[in-house]
């Protein structure tokens, strides 16, 4: 059995500003990478302590594993995704 996958409002907000190509191919990306093993993806440090990362080309899906549910936070591309 695989993890569900939630997103966040504002990381919605964020993957509707994306290309549609972009957005579909990064919406694929998760469902196949985050709903088998989410917990092998790097861990981020410092302020985003606990969360964790997928790299998708120049995006970067940022999200959280709590038990069988995987919770996007963020999407964007790697310059604008780690700024406050």
């Amino acid at each position: 059995m695989g993890y569900e996958i939630q997103f966040k409002e504002s990381a919605v907000k964020e993957l509707k500003k994306i290309s549609k190509p972009d957005a579909k191919s990064i919406l694929l990306k998760i469902i196949e990478n985050l709903s088998r093993n989410p917990e092998s993806y790097p861990a981020l440090k410092g302020d985003l302590r606990g969360m964790k990362k997928l790299r998708f080309g120049d995006y970067r899906i940022i999200f959280t594993v709590e038990k069988k549910l995987v919770l996007i936070l963020r999407v964007g591309q790697r310059k604008d995704i780690y700024v406050g």
